[in-house]
């Protein structure tokens, strides 16, 4: 499974028809038929499913040929260095920066008191963004299964 349809159930998307994308072995011709196919898809969502390896530069193309619709990237924040500040500034370009919790003590954390700071360290520690855990949305995991949501329709 590296290409699938379903409406987006997560973030501020939700609700709204979705092409995943999945794995650098898809390529631009596959992401267009099925755009053609079904002309309802209104954003192509990358690294979906757990995935984090995608080709830049189809995303960036996507960006500037599908203008008209959201491209959305999940990325590690470590990985946020490969994309050039050109794509970056695109309009219908939405990230979704990853932390993973690899030691699994996010379950304990209380969320009343953690706070995320995104910051730029150079430049004088300007400060891009800070918000609290309590403001997160939980999303309903019940209806997850393997790496997909009850309903999306694989493609490839």
């Amino acid at each position: 499974m590296k290409l699938w349809l379903g409406k987006e159930q997560e973030g501020k998307y939700i609700g709204v028809y979705t092409l995943f994308v999945c794995g650098k072995e898809i390529t631009f011709n596959d992401i267009k038929k099925v755009i053609n196919d079904h002309g309802a898809i209104r954003q192509i969502y990358f690294g979906a499913g757990i995935c984090s390896e995608f080709d830049i530069d189809m995303i960036s193309r996507c960006c500037r040929i599908y203008s008209n619709k959201i491209i959305s990237v999940e990325i590690r924040l470590d990985n946020l260095k490969n994309f050039s500040t050109y794509l970056l500034k695109k309009e219908n370009l939405n990230l979704i920066i990853t932390f993973d919790d690899e030691n699994k003590k996010l379950i304990f954390i209380n969320p009343n008191r953690v706070q995320f700071k995104l910051q730029c360290l150079k430049n004088g520690g300007r400060i891009i963004a800070m918000g609290n855990l309590e403001d997160f949305t939980l999303v309903d995991m019940s209806r997850l299964k393997s790496k997909i949501y009850v309903g999306d329709k694989i493609i490839k």
